[in-house]
């Protein structure tokens, strides 16, 4: 019997006392009935058995893996301030901000492998090379990709927007001002850098993290992004859906995104 059910029979027996005017008119026959459900509900509370499990199932997905969370556009560390709308963080995440936290932000995971095969040279023909391999992009699509980075980082992992190098500021505001490494990523963006990073026990500095993390958007988050430039025929074209679709620049500063890209495409990476 549950605790109501025995506070509803004392209700009712009280007000068949206050009926009769005390104690003595009252039946005894009540009170052992009272006595008895009191003797019911406690080996009812004793007995874990009888008890009801009601949290079950658990409580609103605790346990159940990290909930995941939609990274903002990037925007360039080349120029221009943070595009309207783009909130403290997100992608998530200077350049624009994720993925997947040193703090919450972007995952390390999703995309299957994404680690890049950097086995020497340059940043720049690692990149190319990564861009062909993993996605089938011609030479002046790749171009287009390393004008853009080229803009944003001098393609070096390591640089924080300003120019110090070194590791990642720990500001992670996405004001462009604290943009991080090839992208300039920004905000939760550059939270999932450091942290894709860690995760895979690299350097957040170096090629193979920023790489490995770019592979990881463009696998999952900013897939549109290669949808998009696989359309193009021309550095130019690559570069223009490169800022809009991965870096969205407030000031691109296109002109010299175009030209790195026509000098890269020129070196025939």
């Amino acid at each position: 019997m549950s605790t109501t059910a025995v506070q509803g029979y004392n209700a009712g027996y009280l007000n068949g006392i206050d009926d009769v005017g005390g104690i003595g008119g009252t039946n005894e026959s009540q009170l052992a009935q009272l006595l008895e459900l009191l003797i019911e509900e406690i080996k009812e509370i004793l007995d874990p058995s009888s008890q009801n499990s009601g949290d079950a199932g658990g409580v609103g997905g605790i346990g159940g893996g990290t909930p995941s969370y939609s990274a903002p556009p990037a925007y360039a560390g080349g120029g221009g301030a943070a595009p309207a709308g783009v909130s403290g963080g997100g992608g998530g995440q200077g350049g624009g901000a994720a993925s997947p936290g040193i703090g919450g932000g972007g995952s390390g995971g999703g995309g299957g492998n994404t680690l890049p095969n950097v086995s020497g040279g340059d940043a720049a023909h690692a990149i190319a090379q990564d861009l062909k391999s993993r996605y089938g992009l011609t030479d002046a699509q790749v171009a287009g990709v390393l004008g853009n980075l080229q803009q944003e980082s001098g393609l070096r992992g390591n640089v924080n927007q300003g120019g110090a190098t070194g590791a990642p500021s720990g500001n992670f505001a996405d004001d462009n001002a604290n943009g991080w490494g090839l992208a300039q990523w920004g905000g939760t963006r550059k939270q999932g850098e450091i942290n894709y990073a860690k995760e895979h026990g690299l350097d957040p500095g170096s090629l193979e993290a920023n790489i490995g993390f770019m592979n990881q958007e463009l696998d999952t988050t900013y897939s549109k992004t290669i949808t998009d430039i696989k359309q193009t025929t021309t550095a130019e074209q690559a570069a223009l859906v490169w800022d809009k679709d991965y870096e969205q620049a407030t000031d691109p500063q296109m002109e010299n995104r175009n030209k790195y890209a026509e000098q890269f495409l020129a070196q025939g990476l």
